[in-house]
Parts: C-alpha cells; structure tokens; sequence
C-alpha cells in the first residue's frame, strides 16, 4: 500500500480551518499547525466589561496594516503568502 501524502496546513484561521474541512475525506494526513493556544486566528470573540457588564465582542479581521501588525510581523506574512503562491 503506498504512504499517504501529507500535508501541512499553517494557521487555524477560517481559510486554514476551512482547507482542512475541504481535505478531510481526501487520501491525505492533514495537519494543521497554529502558533496560538487557540484555534480560530483573526476570528475571536473578547469579552469587554465596562460599568460592571460584560459584553461579547467579536473583533474578526483587522486588517493588515503598519497599524495593527508591526514590521517584523507583516514582512513575515509576505513571504509566507508569496511562497504559498509560489512567487
């Protein structure tokens, strides 16, 4: 019988999470690999307490930014996306 192919899936966001859904009945091993204690990447709901009440916020996507992600981190994703795209 010849091995399985594998493959490795980076991050758990929705489109990670939705590739592995996608490849869940293939003839693949698929693992996902995510940095954080938490599936879901941009995908998150923050509880906010203001006054003494509690109120569930879902932040979603931010976007890609100078803004909200420092250089270090937005360099790292470009390449990341351009060798994913094989550029």
């Amino acid at each position: 019988m010849p091995e399985r192919k594998q493959i490795a899936i980076v991050g758990s966001g929705c489109a990670g999470l939705g590739a592995a859904w996608a490849l869940q009945s293939t003839d693949y091993d698929v693992h996902i690999f995510e940095r954080n204690e938490k599936l879901g990447g941009h995908t998150n709901t923050q509880t906010w307490t203001h006054n003494g009440k509690e109120t569930k916020v879902d932040t979603g996507f931010i976007v890609m930014n100078s803004a909200t992600y420092r250089k270090s981190d937005t360099t790292r994703t470009r390449a990341v996306t351009l060798l994913t795209l094989g550029m």
